[in-house]
């Protein structure tokens, strides 16, 4: 278990986590755009906002509005709110073995449980797959989509088409390769009361895309207060 340091989303129990968020992006932005020349004219004097007495959100935003030296008030307000929140990394991990290619396993309790056992609050959990034959997504877990899914799957990447993968390598799982490409390693799904954000009707699946039957090891990592 990790502890990290985070930005406190409360400032005088007025400035919310959106607004703050909001309010970050907008200074980042800023600080893209700004020339260095002008970074180096109001360095000095943006650091001694270290100092200043944020009470809410207006007086924040008016000095984020002030010009190039948004560029230093944006890391400043960072400095000023990262500490205030300890947010705590829970590594968990998740074994199972599959049944070879087209194999669809609906995980979502398990990161669920998961998720509960960490005793975080609010935060967001990380589900990703080491290697390069599965992948992760969400689906309504259903018959019809479990085919569905698939078929797709075979007209994209197609197990006949010519792979230089096979080629090289003659294992017979070129199209694995890059089907796993496409959906993607891992998914990240937020959750709030313990419970996560899924809709009524999504499920978090591992979709075995190799050519044979594999033991898979997922890799659940949560971070949250």
């Amino acid at each position: 278990m990790l502890t990290l340091k985070c930005y406190n989303p409360i400032i005088n129990n007025k400035l919310s986590l959106d607004s703050l968020r909001t309010l970050l992006k907008f200074a980042r932005d800023r600080v893209v755009h700004t020339p260095l020349s002008s970074q180096e004219q109001f360095f000095h004097g943006a650091r001694n906002l270290l100092e200043y007495p944020f009470h809410c959100f207006a007086e924040l935003l008016q000095l984020v509005e002030s010009g190039a030296r948004s560029c230093f008030i944006a890391g400043m307000i960072a400095d000023k709110l990262y500490g205030g929140l300890d947010l705590t990394v829970v590594t968990k991990h998740l074994s199972f073995n599959t049944r070879g290619e087209g194999d669809i396993l609906d995980v979502t309790r398990n990161v669920a449980e998961a998720v509960v056992e960490s005793n975080l609050k609010n935060g967001i959990v990380t589900v990703f797959v080491p290697g390069s034959t599965g992948a992760l997504t969400t689906i309504e877990y259903e018959s019809g989509l479990l085919m569905d899914l698939p078929n797709i799957l075979d007209r994209v990447a197609p197990k006949k088409l010519e792979y230089e993968h096979e080629k090289r390598w003659h294992d017979g799982n070129g199209h694995s390769h890059v089907r796993a490409s496409i959906i993607g390693p891992s998914i990240t799904v937020p959750f709030v009361d313990g419970r996560l954000t899924l809709g009524t009707w999504q499920q978090i699946v591992f979709m075995e895309l190799d050519v044979r039957r594999r033991n898979r090891n997922l890799i659940l990592q949560i971070i949250g207060e």
